[in-house]
């Protein structure tokens, strides 16, 4: 089993941190889940030097950036630049994947609602030969493609 395996992630209720410079040999990069339900059905943080991206997997929730206000559903993503409390609350289940990383500049957020995506052939595509083939779908598009955007 690889040493960066970690099982069971999304067996854990809140806020947690999995992979991190601290415990692997990421750089840069964290990786976590945000999994709310009735007895865990909100988590409030703050991303200081860290930009985030939120995937959500499965469920719907609402997520507040400062004074702004998200809903995501299955597949939607949103990008939040560092410097930002966010708030993610649900009614009902929420499983979200975070990927965090120091950067420098500031950019805006990007909310991505997964239709958005299925509608842009340079955000949703098929790679391989047939026998091998995949869909592949860029859930939170670089900040360096004003062609893609905007999403929200």
């Amino acid at each position: 089993m690889s040493q960066h395996l970690v099982p069971a992630t999304p067996a854990t209720p809140g806020r947690t941190n999995y992979i991190h410079p601290g415990n692997s040999s990421m750089k840069h990069a964290s990786y976590g889940r945000i999994r709310l339900d009735a007895s865990t059905p909100t988590t409030t943080f703050t991303n200081a030097q860290q930009e985030t991206g939120l995937i959500c997997l499965s469920g719907s929730c609402t997520i507040k950036v400062d004074s702004e206000t998200y809903s995501l559903a299955a597949n939607d993503s949103l990008y939040i630049p560092k410097g930002h409390t966010v708030t993610i609350t649900t009614s009902s289940t929420v499983d979200l994947v975070e990927c965090s990383a120091p950067v420098d500049d500031n950019y805006p957020i990007q909310f991505v609602p997964y239709a958005n995506i299925l509608a842009n052939s340079k955000l949703h595509f098929t790679a391989g030969t047939p026998g091998a083939q995949r869909a592949i779908d860029i859930r939170i598009p670089g900040r360096t493609a004003p062609e893609i955007g905007p999403f929200a």
